[in-house]
C-alpha cells in the first residue's frame, strides 16, 4: 500500500473586527475537513454536518490524493487570533471544536456587548471574555492527543522598553517596540537538552500542554488581548500571558504591560509560522501549505482620490485614506516577507546540487575538490557569520545594535580567532571535510541543521517520485529514514536553544566584547554543554540512516556514513563560502506552498451576472467600518455561511487539480453546506434563499439605508440608544489624569477635546467636579436637557434636530438675558 500523503496546513489568520464571524465560518470548515480526512466516526459530528463531511471524504479518495489534512500551526491576530485560539485549543486537547456559529451569534451581539461597558471602552469586554471562557470550558481534554499544535497570538503593548541602536557615526538612539507575540504549544514528543541527574548533558522528554484547562486564564486573556480593538474594547493585563511570551525574548526580561489589539502593529504574523515549520517532525509524506486567511479580497479597487486633482481632494477623503494605508503597509510587508523568503532561498540550489552529485561522478569529484580547495575561504566567512549571529542574539538582552553594513572580514583578526582552533569551526587542512571526527563535530550548529534539511528534503523529494509509487516498500523505507532524520534535527534544534540560553546567561548586559572574546565565550559554552560530541552523534546517526534507506529504496549512491557526510559538507562549502553573514548563519527556508483564502469568489449556486463581481461586498461584516456584523443576528448568520462557502472554494484547489472536476465538487459541497445550515438554524426560509436575498440587499443598498432599516425596528432603536450612552459615558467620565495620559500618547489636541466634552456629557458627579470648563455645562443646560429627554423617550435619530432647536433657543435666551442685564444696569446707573 502506498504511503498516504499528509497535507499540513499552517494558518496565518488576519484580523477584521466583526469579520471574525466570516472567519468563524472559515475555521468551522477547516476543522470539518481535517476531521473528515482523518476518518473520524460520524458519531463525533453533528447530524447536519455528516453529509458535508462525507463529501470531503469522497474528494480526498476520488481524486487520488489519498490525503489526510492536518492543521499543526496557527498564527493569528485580532479576529483571526480568536478563531485560531479556539481551533488550536480543540486540536491541542483532542476535543471537538464546538459550534462556532453559536459562539459568534452570541459573542458578537451588539446589544449584549453594550449592556455593561466600562469607563475604558464602548463595549463590554467582560461579556466577551465570559463567552470565550465558556467555550473553552466545554472542550474536555483527551488522555494523550497525538496531533501537535503550535499557536501564535499577537498583541500590542501600551508600554514596553526601548531597544538601543547606534548609527554609523557612533550616536546612540532608542527605538520602542510595542509588539507582543505569545506561543502556546502542545507536543507530546518535544524534547529539551539539559543537564541530567548524572551530571551529563542529554535529552529529556519535555511535553508541553499549554492548552490544558489549567491555562484557561492565559488563553482567555490572550484572546481578549489579541482582539482588544482600541476604544471598542478595554486594554487587558499581560501578566497571565508573560510565561508564554516569545516577543520580546524571555531573556530580555521585559515587564508585563497593558496590551490591546495585535492588529495595530502586526496583522499578518508570518515569521513565527515559518520558524515553527522547521521544528515539525516529518513522520509522513508531507505536503506543506501556508494558508493566509484574510477577509480582504486582495484585489485592487478603484482609488477615487488618485483620480482627482490635489485641490479637489476633501479632508474626509484624505483622512479615510490615511486610516487605510497602515493596513496596506501591513498586508504588503507580510506578502513581501514571503516573497523574499522564497526568492532568496538557496534550498533548491543546495538540494539540486546534492542530488546531481549523487548521479554524476565527475560533478561529485569536482565539487569535492573545489570544497577542499576553498575551505580556507569558507572558514573566514563562517567565522564572520558566527560572530555576527551571536551579536544579534546578545542584542536581545541589552546590547547596542549597530546600524552599519557588515564589514568585510578582517583576515588577520579572524585568523587569530581561528588560530585558537575553536570548537565551532572546521580546521585546516581539509580532513574535516573528507573524514571529519564525528565525536568532535567542528562545523557548528547551523551547518548541522542545514545538513539535516538537505537529507530530509532529498528523501521527501523521492517519496513523490513516480518511480517509487509502484514500490510501497521503497516508499516506506524512505519515510522511515526521513522520520529518523527529522528526529535528529529536532534534537539539534533543542541543543541550539540551550546554547542560546547559556550565552545569554553568561553575558553581562552592557559589556563590550571584542570578536576574540566573543569567540571565546561561544567556545566555552560549546564545551560546557558538550555540543561537539552531541551534534556529531546526531549527524552520524542521520547520515548512517540516510545511506541505509537509500540503498533499500534502490537509490544507493552512497557507500556509507563517510560518503554522505563528505557530500553534504562539500555542498555546504561551495554554496556558503561567500554568502553574507545573515545567509551563512541562517537555516534553509522550509519548503511550502502558499494559498490565500479570502472572500473574493462567488458560489456556483449563485452564479448570475448581478452577483458575479461582489467579492467581499457580499459580507455584512465589511459595512460600517467593519463593525457591520455586530449589529444584526441574521447578518452574522449570513457572514458565517459565506465563510464556510469561501473556505470550501479555496481548499478544493489543494485537493482537486482539474478545474472541471473542482467546479463540480464545489457546487455539490456548497449545496450540502447550505442544507446543513438550514437544518441547524431551524428556519422557515432556506439558507440558500436567505443568502440570495442578502446578496440582493447588499448589492443595491448603501450603509445609510441599511442603518435606517435597522433603526426602524425597536431593537435597532435600543441599540443606538445604548451606543450613545456608552460613548457619552466614555467621553464624559475621563478624569484629568487619563486626559494627560491621552495627551502624552496622542498629542495635546486630544486633551483639549476632552476638556470640552467632559463637562458637556459627564454623568458621574465626581467627573463633573473635576471638569476644567464647568461653565460650559451651565450654558448648555437646556440643550442637554432636551437631548436627554429625546434619547430616553423618542427616536435617538431625532437628537441632532432637537439639539439644533434647543441651541437656537439657548442662544436667544442668552441674548435676552444679556439685554435684560444691560437694561437693569442702565436703570440702576441712571
Amino acid at each position: 500500500m502506498a504511503v498516504k500523503e499528509e497535507v499540513r496546513l499552517a494558518l496565518v489568520m488576519n484580523g477584521g473586527v466583526s469579520l471574525a464571524v466570516w472567519m468563524g465560518g472559515v475555521t468551522h470548515e477547516l476543522d470539518l475537513l481535517r476531521r473528515a480526512s482523518a476518518d473520524e466516526p460520524d458519531e463525533s459530528l453533528s447530524p447536519s454536518e455528516r453529509e458535508v463531511a462525507e463529501i470531503w471524504r469522497q474528494i480526498t479518495d476520488a481524486t487520488g490524493a489519498n490525503a489526510r489534512v492536518v492543521i499543526d500551526i496557527v498564527s493569528g491576530t485580532s479576529a483571526g487570533g480568536l478563531n485560531g485560539l479556539l481551533l488550536a485549543t480543540a486540536i491541542g486537547r483532542g476535543s471537538e471544536l464546538g459550534s462556532l456559529r453559536e459562539v459568534w451569534e452570541a459573542a458578537a451581539s451588539l446589544p449584549e456587548l453594550l449592556k455593561s461597558p466600562s469607563r475604558q471602552s464602548l463595549l463590554d469586554g467582560t461579556y466577551f471574555e465570559k463567552r470565550i471562557r465558556a467555550q473553552l470550558e466545554e472542550m474536555p481534554e483527551a488522555e494523550s492527543p497525538e496531533q501537535p499544535i503550535s499557536l501564535f497570538m499577537t498583541a500590542t503593548s501600551l508600554g514596553g522598553r526601548a531597544r538601543n541602536f547606534k548609527d554609523g557615526f557612533g550616536s546612540r538612539f532608542d527605538v520602542r517596540d510595542h509588539r507582543r507575540v505569545y506561543r502556546f504549544q502542545y507536543d507530546k514528543h518535544a524534547e529539551v537538552f539539559r543537564k541530567l541527574d548524572d551530571g551529563t548533558m542529554g535529552f529529556e522528554l519535555d511535553s508541553r500542554c499549554d492548552f490544558c484547562t489549567v491555562n484557561n486564564d492565559a488563553l482567555v486573556q490572550a484572546a481578549r488581548a489579541s482582539a482588544g480593538f482600541p476604544v471598542a474594547f478595554p486594554p487587558v493585563d499581560e501578566q497571565p500571558m508573560v510565561h508564554f511570551r516569545e516577543l520580546p525574548a524571555p531573556a530580555a526580561d521585559a515587564p508585563a504591560s497593558c496590551v490591546i489589539d495585535g492588529g495595530v502593529l502586526n496583522n499578518a504574523p508570518f515569521g513565527p509560522v515559518l520558524e515553527a515549520i522547521t521544528e515539525r517532525q516529518l513522520d509522513e509524506r508531507v505536503r506543506r501549505v501556508v494558508v493566509y486567511v484574510t477577509p480582504s479580497v486582495g484585489l485592487e479597487t478603484v482609488n477615487t482620490a488618485g483620480q482627482s486633482a490635489c485641490g479637489d481632494v476633501s479632508f474626509v477623503t484624505s483622512a479615510l485614506n490615511a486610516l487605510q494605508y497602515p493596513r496596506e503597509a501591513d498586508f504588503r510587508s507580510g506578502t513581501q516577507e514571503l516573497s523574499t523568503r522564497l526568492g532568496t532561498s538557496v534550498r533548491g540550489t543546495q538540494l539540486s546540487l546534492f542530488d546531481r552529485m549523487s548521479k554524476e561522478k565527475d560533478l561529485r569529484d569536482y565539487v569535492r575538490d573545489a570544497a577542499e580547495t576553498m575551505l580556507g575561504e569558507y572558514r573566514l566567512s563562517r567565522a564572520s557569520a558566527v560572530l555576527w549571529e551571536t551579536r544579534q542574539r546578545l542584542a536581545e538582552v541589552g546590547t547596542v545594535t549597530e546600524l552599519v553594513a557588515v564589514p568585510e572580514a578582517d583576515p588577520d583578526e579572524l585568523g587569530r580567532i581561528l588560530g585558537e582552533n575553536p570548537n565551532w569551526s572546521p580546521q585546516w587542512p581539509s580532513q574535516d571535510i573528507n573524514s571529519p571526527d564525528m565525536s568532535q563535530w567542528r562545523w557548528g550548529l547551523i551547518t548541522a541543521e542545514r545538513l539535516f534539511e538537505t537529507l530530509g528534503g532529498y528523501l521527501q523529494q523521492y517519496l513523490d517520485s513516480k518511480d517509487l509509487h509502484a514500490d510501497p516498500d521503497g516508499q516506506r523505507a524512505l519515510l522511515d529514514g526521513a522520520t529518523d532524520i527529522s528526529r535528529q534535527q529536532r534534537r539539534a534544534l533543542a541543543v541550539a536553544k540551550a546554547v542560546r540560553h547559556r550565552i545569554r546567561d553568561q553575558y553581562r548586559p552592557g559589556l563590550e566584547l571584542s570578536n576574540l572574546e566573543l569567540g571565546g565565550l561561544l567556545g566555552r559554552v560549546f564545551d560546557d554543554l558538550d555540543v561537539p560530541a552531541t551534534i556529531g552523534g546526531l549527524v552520524a546517526k542521520a547520515c548512517s540512516r540516510f545511506a541505509e534507506v537509500t540503498r533499500q529504496a534502490g537509490l544507493g549512491h552512497w557507500k556509507g556514513l563517510g560518503d554522505v557526510v563528505h557530500d553534504c559538507l562539500a555542498v555546504e562549502v561551495v554554496t556558503r563560502m561567500y554568502a553574507p553573514p545573515s545567509k551563512a548563519a541562517g537555516p534553509l527556508t522550509p519548503a511550502f506552498e502558499f494559498l490565500r483564502l479570502g472572500p473574493d469568489s462567488m458560489s456556483p449556486v449563485f452564479n448570475v451576472d448581478r452577483f458575479a463581481d461582489l467579492g467581499d461586498r457580499k459580507l455584512y461584516g465589511i459595512r460600517f467600518q467593519h463593525f457591520g456584523a455586530f449589529i444584526n443576528r441574521e447578518w452574522r448568520r449570513s457572514d458565517f455561511i459565506w465563510g464556510r462557502l469561501d473556505a470550501a472554494h479555496h481548499l478544493l484547489f489543494l485537493l482537486v487539480p482539474s478545474r472541471e472536476e473542482r467546479l463540480a465538487w464545489e457546487e455539490k459541497l456548497h449545496l450540502a453546506i447550505l442544507e446543513a445550515e438550514t437544518r441547524d438554524h431551524a428556519a422557515t426560509t432556506s439558507a440558500k434563499d436567505q443568502l440570495e436575498h442578502n446578496l440582493e440587499e447588499l448589492r443595491t443598498t448603501r450603509d445609510t439605508e441599511l442603518l435606517d432599516r435597522i433603526l426602524d425596528t425597536e431593537q435597532g432603536t435600543a441599540g443606538l440608544r445604548a451606543i450613545i450612552c456608552s460613548a457619552t459615558a466614555l467621553l464624559g467620565n475621563t478624569d484629568r489624569d487619563e486626559a494627560a495620559a491621552a495627551s502624552a500618547a496622542a498629542g495635546p489636541q486630544w486633551r483639549k477635546v476632552l476638556a470640552v466634552t467632559r463637562p458637556l456629557v459627564a454623568t458621574d458627579p465626581k467627573a463633573v467636579q473635576k471638569a476644567d470648563k464647568r461653565w460650559l455645562r451651565w450654558v448648555t443646560w437646556y440643550v442637554r436637557l432636551r437631548a436627554c429627554r429625546t434619547l430616553d423617550r423618542k427616536d435617538p435619530r431625532a437628537i441632532p434636530r432637537v439639539v439644533k432647536r434647543a441651541l437656537a433657543v439657548s442662544v436667544v435666551a442668552c441674548v435676552l438675558i444679556l439685554i435684560g442685564i444691560g437694561i437693569a444696569i442702565g436703570l440702576a446707573v441712571g
